[in-house]
């Protein structure tokens, strides 16, 4: 999810004075669509006829908000407002940011649910290593009929130096997942914020469970929202998420529907 910042000053600036209330509200609608679509800046005139009129539009130019192009509008200085990027560096940021999400989920499920192609493999590693033994020792260990791949805690020939074979595709694919969710806890931390306040401050107001790129990614959310660089980060951070939660909720929940 991306976001429309607008200036806490903009209340009574001379161009939002200009406008108008009616025109100003389109200007928001405007703003947060442009963002949502990732046009940056530019509105279609279809686009602002449907959330305001002609009138509006045109107080919007007269005031220097928008600018007139061709078949629409434009806001004025889109790239500097705080957030903003171009249109192409805003969809490479959300499809990175979904990409994450998707290998995240992907690995959640390989864990949960083993593939019959994984074990498969297994049972040939049991198999190969079990016909080693025979050539080179002369012994025959016990194999259970049943089962192609046995338990760790199978029966084992006491006189033969098998050992049942680790599982190390699993403990690999948790490897990488605890050094992702590790360096996730320390990128909040760098930017200054208590991880395990802010995390629980989202299951409180959210109802979900964030996980650790996820609890990243609001924060940075946050703070890229910050006019000044607040003198208490996990007390911007948390107030910001208890003000705002039906956001950040939103925010969890397309992550996990894009993975």
């Amino acid at each position: 999810m991306t976001y429309f910042l607008v200036d806490d000053e903009i209340s009574f600036h001379p161009k939002a004075l200009a406008a108008g209330n009616a025109a100003m509200g389109l200007w928001a609608r405007a703003g947060a669509w442009s963002k949502k679509y990732v046009t940056g800046g530019l509105i279609r005139d279809d686009v602002a006829l449907s959330m305001g009129t002609k009138a509006e539009c045109e107080r919007l130019v007269a005031a220097g908000l928008w600018v007139k192009v061709k078949d629409g509008y434009r806001f004025h200085d889109w790239e500097d407002i705080p957030g903003n990027l171009d249109a192409d560096g805003e969809k490479k940021r959300r499809d990175s940011a979904r990409e994450q999400a998707r290998v995240r989920k992907q690995r959640q499920r390989s864990r949960q649910t083993p593939g019959h192609a994984d074990s498969h493999a297994e049972g040939h590693a049991v198999t190969d290593t079990v016909t080693r033994h025979e050539v080179t020792a002369g012994v025959t260990p016990p194999v259970t009929p049943q089962s192609r791949t046995p338990s760790v805690h199978s029966p084992v020939n006491k006189t033969s130096s098998v050992r049942p074979v680790p599982e190390r595709a699993e403990n690999d694919g948790r490897t990488d997942d605890a050094d992702a969710d590790q360096s996730m806890r320390a990128s909040v931390a760098g930017l200054g914020v208590d991880y395990d306040k802010t995390a629980a401050a989202i299951g409180k107001a959210c109802g979900r469970i964030a996980s650790p790129s996820d609890v990243a990614r609001i924060v940075s959310t946050i703070l890229d929202r910050a006019t000044t660089t607040p003198r208490s980060p996990t007390g911007f951070v948390v107030t910001a998420i208890q003000n705002d939660w039906p956001e950040f909720q939103k925010l969890i929940d397309t992550a996990e529907e894009a993975a």
